[in-house]
């Protein structure tokens, strides 16, 4: 399974990397690709999905992503509309449904798009890559320091979870963004790099948290199966999502 994980990991990671250096168009095709797989797994993990909604939320996430932000907005807004139209043409009518892909739909489109803004429009070169180094930094650190030194416990909801883990998966997201820094992006402070280093570990971790109430409530173990070891898309993507939200507020600091 570990080698399994690691190799999953090397893949998708160097896939990643490929398409953040080839940029425009095909890099905006892949954000919409991974939303969209993202959202059809959460839709499918609170077995909320219809066909003609997964058809609507495909094509108003990709128009999302092609339109100024308030045109978007609005497109959503009539999103929600249609979404209480098809619940009147259920039988029996079936609003609950309606809120569980709403809530789906917003939940993964609205920190992508943030992120997509982070990437495309920030003034700070390569500004993104604290997202992913944090969010995916800590789950590396805190799955490693959990496994082999976590003894104390915190929470029911995932019982693989440790107070070790969860302090070496912050101190790892630290020095990997403080990396980062050094390497990649010279126009940030280490102080406003220590705000968001402990803001978005605390982010990042209530994601993979969330993450995992939400599968257990539902009885399942991941997401998905798209990345052998690792589970779904979404279970890789929930804590960036999280840290996304945090350095787009954060982002005035820097």
């Amino acid at each position: 399974m570990l080698n399994k994980r690691i190799i999953s990991a090397i893949i998708g990671l160097a896939l990643f990397l490929v398409l953040l250096y080839t940029g425009g168009l095909a890099l905006r095709i892949a954000v919409v690709m991974v939303t969209l797989l993202c959202m059809m797994e959460l839709k499918g993990t609170l077995g909320s999905a219809y066909r003609l909604d997964d058809f609507l939320s495909a094509v108003v996430v990709a128009l999302c992503f092609f339109l100024p932000i308030d045109l978007a907005m609005a497109l959503v807004f009539i999103y929600f509309v249609a979404l209480l139209a098809l619940s009147l043409i259920m039988s029996p009518y079936d609003l609950h449904r309606v809120y569980m892909n709403g809530f789906a739909f917003a939940f993964i489109l609205f920190p992508f798009l943030l992120l997509y803004r982070i990437i495309a429009f920030s003034p700070i070169n390569n500004l993104y890559l604290l997202v992913f180094a944090l969010a995916w930094g800590n789950d590396t650190f805190a799955y490693f320091v959990g496994t082999y030194f976590g003894s104390t416990h915190y929470t029911k909801i995932s019982p693989n979870k440790t107070v070790e883990g969860a302090l070496g998966g912050m101190i790892g997201g630290l020095l990997l963004i403080a990396l980062i820094k050094v390497f990649f992006i010279k126009d940030v402070s280490f102080a406003a790099l220590f705000l968001f280093g402990i803001v978005g570990s605390f982010a990042a971790q209530a994601g993979d948290l969330f993450g995992s109430y939400m599968k257990r409530s539902n009885q399942v173990k991941d997401f998905g199966i798209i990345m052998p070891g690792h589970g779904g898309m979404l279970d890789r993507f929930i804590s960036v999502l999280f840290t996304a939200v945090v350095l787009y507020l954060l982002q005035g600091y820097f």
